[in-house]
């Protein structure tokens, strides 16, 4: 981690309070995670953010197994594989198969298996995601935010 900070220059201390942010989102998404690990202490342009703006890719382990890795932006959000996004691994531990959390909003996604959409739990029903065609992706407005899927 002193890595990160030596390597972002100014910004140093900003990502590491960043990535412990995005970890203790993690370890509220899957709790059996126990550790994570860098993929670079330099922060990159994300390719899957329509602004491009500046990631720092992570790993995610419980007991030395992989559970998930994703993007942490700047102010600590999380966008979790892709992997995760579809319910590929073991996914919130208030979820179910198919369903997954993403971005640090908390969301909970899910896939409708009649219309194919993707909706959201609005914490009493679920919610029709929005898709949007530039982003080429699902998202929820929610918090005055759009949450993407």
């Amino acid at each position: 981690m002193a890595n990160v900070k030596d390597v972002n220059k100014s910004g140093g201390s900003q990502w590491l309070s960043a990535i412990n942010i995005a970890g203790q989102t993690v370890q509220i998404d899957f709790p059996t995670v126990d550790g994570i690990q860098i993929a670079g202490a330099q922060a990159h342009p994300s390719h899957e953010v329509a602004t491009h703006s500046n990631v720092i890719s992570a790993k995610f382990f419980a007991e030395n197994k992989r559970v998930i890795s994703g993007h942490i932006h700047l102010n600590g959000t999380i966008d979790y594989s892709a992997r995760a996004r579809s319910g590929g691994v073991a996914g919130p531990s208030s979820g179910s198969p198919g369903q997954s959390k993403s971005s640090g909003s908390g969301l909970t996604w899910q896939t409708n298996e009649q219309t194919n959409h993707a909706e959201w739990w609005d914490g009493t029903k679920w919610v029709e995601g929005n898709w949007s065609g530039e982003h080429q992706k699902w998202y929820a407005y929610y918090n005055g935010q759009e949450h993407y899927w």
